[in-house]
């Protein structure tokens, strides 16, 4: 456990002491994926003595593990199970602990990632005019990631100072156990913010009932039962998945549709990618890279802004129709 202990690892003290990105969450889950390591291996195996042999045994005892829910495990958790282990070795052969990695002998899993389903433009005009939302925040949030393609984590983290006249600046993303944090490629950016958006953003921080804190910049705009922290994720997306029912989408449907909360993310990018330049469309979405930032000035980024916001009127238009 101690090689993922995000405060006392030396190995992960050294990345932060190089400038190199690695997160709580990312420790957290990696120290999750321990117990299958311990299952396995007995308490007194060390290092040097896994072989090749044993971790392909490894693998066979991974695919044949079963969940509580009788499922078994899917490949992209083997491989992260494997890949947690992978770089624990991989650092003692830099140390000279050992002298090569058993782990290099072993091939992923493949992946196959089911896509994400989304709303037909009709049913999107449908659920926003006649659909019943059970919260303001709930409707707010799907409206802001229709617009914006912003995730459910950097909604939640929005707070009164990431906004202003034209822009929405996406500085950080919320969880539930580490807090504010970084968004998920490690890079603010802004996005365009319409009046439309801005209005209902503004309406939500009047019915802010933490009467003495909501006019405080660091107060966050989708508030929650504590002035310290915003509305729980699972009550944006049980309201969104509420209100589809309203609209006659069953959670029977809705399921084997695979419509989540992230598929506004999802339409967003589809609508914007169709609309506008992929350099564009990427600024807005945050994925690009930090070799790709460096070869852009801010005027340039700007200037793709401004293609975004006209490219997304037609959409925001039929949110708010």
């Amino acid at each position: 456990y101690s090689f993922w202990n995000y405060d006392n690892s030396e190995y992960i003290q050294n990345k932060v002491l190089h400038g190199q990105r690695i997160g709580r969450r990312y420790c957290y889950e990696q120290i999750r994926m321990i117990k299958y390591w311990k299952y396995f291996f007995s308490e007194d195996k060390t290092i040097d003595s896994i072989t090749p042999e044993e971790l392909v045994e490894f693998e066979r005892f991974l695919k044949r593990i079963t969940t509580q829910h009788g499922k078994s495990l899917r490949n992209e958790t083997i491989n992260n199970i494997i890949k947690c282990g992978k770089g624990a070795l991989k650092w003692a052969v830099k140390k000279q602990y050992i002298s090569h990695n058993p782990c290099d002998c072993l091939t992923s899993f493949s992946i196959h990632h089911r896509e994400r389903g989304v709303l037909s433009s009709y049913e999107l005009k449908k659920l926003f005019s006649k659909g019943l939302w059970s919260d303001i925040r709930v409707k707010a949030a799907s409206m802001l990631s229709v617009c914006s393609g912003m995730r459910i984590g950097e909604i939640l983290a929005l707070r009164k100072c990431d906004i202003d006249e034209k822009y929405i600046y996406v500085n950080h993303s919320w969880g539930a156990m580490f807090g504010l944090t970084a968004p998920k490629n490690g890079f603010t950016r802004k996005i365009p913010l319409y009046p439309e958006i801005k209005e209902i953003l503004t309406e939500l921080i009047k019915s802010n009932p933490h009467e003495e804190f909501y006019k405080t910049d660091n107060a966050y705009i989708f508030w929650g039962i504590s002035n310290l922290r915003p509305a729980s994720d699972d009550l944006i997306r049980k309201g969104f998945y509420k209100a589809l029912t309203t609209i006659g989408i069953s959670e029977e449907e809705r399921r084997k549709r695979n419509i989540v909360f992230h598929s506004w993310r999802h339409y967003h990018a589809t609508e914007l990618t169709s609309r506008c330049s992929e350099h564009s469309a990427q600024v807005v979405l945050g994925h690009l890279t930090p070799l790709m930032t460096k070869h852009y000035s801010n005027h340039r980024t700007d200037r793709d802004l401004e293609n975004v916001r006209k490219a997304m009127l037609p959409v925001v238009k039929s949110v708010f129709s």
